[in-house]
């Protein structure tokens, strides 16, 4: 195998979606990069992040540099996952939806004080 074709381990996690993430980010800058599952019996990180073409190394390092670490990442993804709920929550389909039920909710006091006299 020649020096071409030799992969470059950039990166080792135990988490996958952070592989996938500097991989996808990579590719977007036009730097081919593999994300690879080691398997379970893997010692030290299961998922690794190799890079195929020693050429793009320089330029595949200064990105990896720039892009967040995993617990940024982790924490980026928190809060995007809780600006969908709040979204959601504030959306005009959840405001009709909580006023039918609060609807329902009278309707049933309302019948129920009726039946009591």
């Amino acid at each position: 195998m020649d020096k071409d074709h030799t992969l470059q381990n950039l990166r080792t996690s135990d988490n996958g979606s952070y592989i996938d993430f500097l991989r996808d980010r990579l590719n977007e800058l036009g730097i081919e990069a593999i994300a690879c599952d080691l398997g379970e019996e893997a010692r030290g990180h299961r998922y690794a992040l190799l890079l195929p073409h020693d050429g793009d190394a320089p330029r595949a390092w200064q990105a990896l540099h720039q892009a967040p670490g995993e617990h940024e990442h982790h924490l980026q993804l928190a809060d995007a996952r809780d600006n969908r709920l709040i979204a959601f929550c504030r959306s005009a389909a959840v405001r009709r939806a909580s006023l039918a039920l609060l609807a329902l909710v009278l309707l049933g006091s309302l019948a129920e004080a009726l039946l009591q006299h």
